[in-house]
């Protein structure tokens, strides 16, 4: 599932960003991050260790949301779903930098209904079928006005547009 979850996220940047050949005239500046445990931790925090130095009680896998496991994000879903046998609920955050002026389509494609594949059975032998899903829902989100001259910013290159720091939480 977190595959997906990553395959979506990146498919909604370079969907957004069509066919920019720089960072200057692409919406999304810059993927901060994705997590399954709690909002996404840029910079020197304890978030930033690579993978070889975290061990498996703090490895970011998908949590699944159920009626005994709740989200690490909220108290309870807005949407009230649950996972169970059948199906599964995630909730993941999610950090981009982008223009302003395109906050509203970066969020409208990552919710927008999206091909897969798989196999049929889901077995490594099955025949390949083709389908579409819809699974990510915004749950939360914050906006924050990027100072592009900022110490934290300023050997960054963003383009002549206002970019804003966005954080989702989204339920996949």
């Amino acid at each position: 599932v977190a595959y997906w979850i990553y395959e979506d996220v990146i498919n909604t940047v370079k969907k957004v960003n069509g066919q920019t050949d720089n960072v200057l005239s692409a919406p999304v500046k810059r993927l901060l991050g994705m997590s399954f445990n709690g909002p996404v931790m840029v910079g020197m925090g304890s978030g930033t260790r690579s993978s070889s130095e975290k061990g498996d009680a703090d490895r970011d896998a998908p949590n699944y949301v159920t009626a005994s496991l709740p989200s690490k994000f909220m108290a309870s879903s807005p949407t009230g779903r649950e996972g169970n046998e059948d199906v599964d609920v995630v909730h993941f955050a999610v950090s981009v930098l982008v223009e302003n002026q395109h906050v509203g389509a970066f969020m409208r494609e990552l919710c927008s209904e999206k091909p897969h594949t798989f196999r049929e059975d889901f077995k490594a032998d099955g025949d390949e079928k083709e389908s579409r899903h819809n699974q990510i829902t915004v749950l939360q989100s914050e906006l924050r006005i990027i100072d592009k001259k900022s110490e934290e910013h300023g050997l960054y290159r963003y383009g002549d547009e206002p970019v804003v720091w966005v954080d989702l939480v989204c339920e996949y």
